[in-house]
């Protein structure tokens, strides 16, 4: 980060015009909790902050008791799509584990569940992006400051130009939407094939769909309703991440349209490569550099420790 620069300096250009909000995930680091509590761009309605759910699971089980079926449970709740579901993995960690119950009540729900999530965190759950780069950078930790800075660049600058290239791949082919939202698309189209549908109200466009499970009877089969107005499913799925589950597509299919209206175009294959636009260039040699951008040692007194922790 620049030199005089804050994350309070930043933070508006994060925006995108094209989008209401932003959301933030991470852990409940106190440092965290600090800076949302502090900068008045965080407190903003645009913002919206979630918690990664393999945090609140590992802080579960550190607190409260090591057991498998626990673990599985926390997940569970936390990826539950609709708020039945995540009530019924709730309360039978209420039963079994009162103190980890407890302890997950007081979280806010919005904030580490994707039934109460509203669909701002499109289905992501953790970290593990920034993690996973963070850890490919573990072998540099203990490098002087440039060494790291070097590293970085360098792995920013491989990775912006690998999938620069993927994406001219994918917009030479023709692809609309990125490779993984049209194989995800293909698998829900299959999964929405022989489907039975229920009309209901064609003005406004509810139907009852049921997937065909291959064993159970028309009759028998279980119906949730869509809603193609205001883009809505009762199993929950399409609220997660925008993308259409197989009853939308179904239901689309019964009308003979196109499902792909309903796709957010921050899929395309052109958002895709607007992300990786940016351009890296080879870093002059030092005594080319500008006065400006020099860095200078910090005075001895800023490299004292004020207090115990990280």
């Amino acid at each position: 980060m620049p030199a005089g620069l804050g994350f309070s300096d930043i933070l508006p250009g994060l925006f995108s015009p094209n989008h209401a909000s932003m959301c933030i995930i991470s852990d409940r680091h106190a440092g965290i909790d600090a800076a949302f509590n502090d900068l008045p761009e965080l407190q903003s309605p645009r913002v919206k902050r979630r918690y990664c759910l393999r945090h609140i699971r590992s802080n579960v089980i550190t607190k409260c008791r090591r057991n498998r079926r626990l673990r599985s449970l926390v997940w569970e709740a936390g990826v539950a799509v609709t708020e039945n579901k995540f009530l019924e993995h709730m309360q039978t960690i209420k039963q079994n584990w009162p103190s980890a119950y407890n302890y997950l009540a007081r979280i806010n729900v919005e904030r580490w569940t994707l039934s109460h999530d509203d669909g701002h965190r499109y289905g992501i759950m953790t970290t593990n992006s920034s993690e996973s780069f963070n850890n490919s950078l573990k072998g540099c930790r203990m490098l002087l400051v440039t060494a790291i800075a070097r590293m970085t660049f360098h792995k920013l600058r491989i990775m912006f130009a690998n999938r620069r290239t993927s994406g001219e791949v994918m917009h030479g082919r023709g692809l609309h939407f990125t490779t993984k939202i049209c194989e995800d698309l293909s698998a829900r189209e299959a999964e929405s094939a022989s489907a039975s549908i229920e009309r209901y109200n064609d003005r406004i466009r509810i139907y009852g769909v049921a997937l065909n499970t291959g064993y159970m009877l028309q009759s028998q089969q279980n119906h949730v309703q869509v809603n193609l107005t205001d883009r809505t499913c009762q199993c929950g799925m399409w609220n997660v991440n925008g993308i259409p589950c197989a009853h939308v597509i179904a239901a689309c299919n019964f009308l003979r349209e196109g499902y792909y209206s309903f796709v957010p175009e921050m899929y395309s294959v052109q958002n895709y490569m607007n992300s990786y636009a940016a351009d890296f260039y080879p870093v002059d040699e030092e005594s080319q550099w500008a006065a400006h951008v020099k860095c200078l040692p910090p005075k001895p007194a800023t490299l004292q420790r004020s207090q115990r922790g990280q």
